[in-house]
């Protein structure tokens, strides 16, 4: 398949805003077209990823502001949006584990602000559209871009809708476009902005996808393979082969040459990419606890009243 004939077709059913069109063109935005949305795990073994096709982080990041100025129209949070995985290293979230940050796999976020702050085309796109670089930085920290757990926010969503397609094949484009399509605001019990869901049916739907998303995400041949593409990584830097800021300049693919040319001078480290790349067997020795990706929506009743999912039977 077409690696983004769905992701395109996704796309179409949002307004564009011309104003997004300048920033797409941003090195630093371009280049996570060659950062994998699924953390390097579309180079692991087949015998356990079958992806069906390749999603980067400019794909979901895409996605993300598309859908925040559908529910906003507004400039600041939408680009807030398209910039909250910026900083994405090489392999993403693998880069997490390799800082033994499991739980929140936030480290890697730290560098955000450094990145914008020091992208003078970004800067310079700010001030043309009078964009307020601090409220990007508050948006990025508490919006309907992205809020804490279990809430909902433009990422979150994304980030359930795009692995059930795309991963897990649990769902098809016309029914992530229908849950896409189910997507509102509303004022929560906190009197704050939160997106919520319109109708019961995609709310169970959507529950659903993140439970069985999550539940992947807990066995061991994840854990595993996330955890050997962090060793991998983690040698790269320890033999002087790369510089740590270095994952957040490079593209997956020109890390990968580097991995494989590292695999011809060391042989104990080609065997590590052997494994990553070909095992047909796990045997997961990292007994650790890894994100939970628990979700408590808000859903839309008739006469504009909102109830958490979890207190509808109340």
């Amino acid at each position: 398949m077409d690696t983004n004939k769905e992701i395109r077709r996704i796309q179409k059913i949002f307004k564009r805003p011309s104003f997004i069109n300048k920033y797409l063109n941003i090195k630093e935005i371009e280049r996570l077209k060659h950062i994998s949305y699924y953390c390097g795990m579309d180079y692991a073994s087949n015998h356990f990823y079958d992806f069906k096709y390749y999603v980067s982080r400019y794909d979901h990041s895409l996605n993300t502001a598309l859908v925040t100025y559908q529910l906003t129209h507004d400039k600041e949070k939408t680009l807030a949006a398209l910039l909250h995985d910026i900083a994405s290293p090489c392999f993403s979230h693998v880069i997490d584990y390799m800082n033994e940050d499991y739980v929140t796999q936030e480290s890697t976020e730290e560098m955000t602000r450094d990145i914008i702050r020091e992208c003078d085309e970004l800067i310079a796109s700010f001030k043309l559209d009078n964009i307020s670089v601090d409220k990007i930085f508050e948006y990025l920290e508490n919006s309907i871009v992205n809020n804490k757990r279990p809430k909902l926010c433009a990422d979150r969503i994304d980030g359930i809708i795009i692995p059930g397609l795309t991963w897990l094949q649990i769902i098809n484009a016309d029914e992530a476009i229908k849950l896409y399509k189910s997507i509102d605001t509303c004022i929560n019990e906190d009197g704050e902005e939160e997106i919520c869901i319109n109708n019961e049916a995609s709310i169970k739907s959507l529950i659903a996808i993140n439970d069985a998303v999550n539940s992947e995400t807990q066995k061991d041949y994840d854990i595993y393979l996330m955890n050997l593409l962090a060793m991998i990584v983690k040698t790269l830097l320890e033999d002087e082969v790369i510089k740590y800021n270095d994952l957040y300049i490079l593209k997956e693919y020109e890390l990968i040459m580097k991995i494989e040319q590292h695999c011809r001078k060391k042989p104990d480290f080609n065997a590590l990419w052997h494994e990553f790349r070909y095992t047909n067997s796990i045997n997961n020795p990292y007994h650790i606890e890894v994100k939970q990706r628990s979700i408590n929506p808000l859903l839309k009743l008739d006469f504009k009243e909102i109830k958490r999912y979890n207190k509808l039977g109340d």
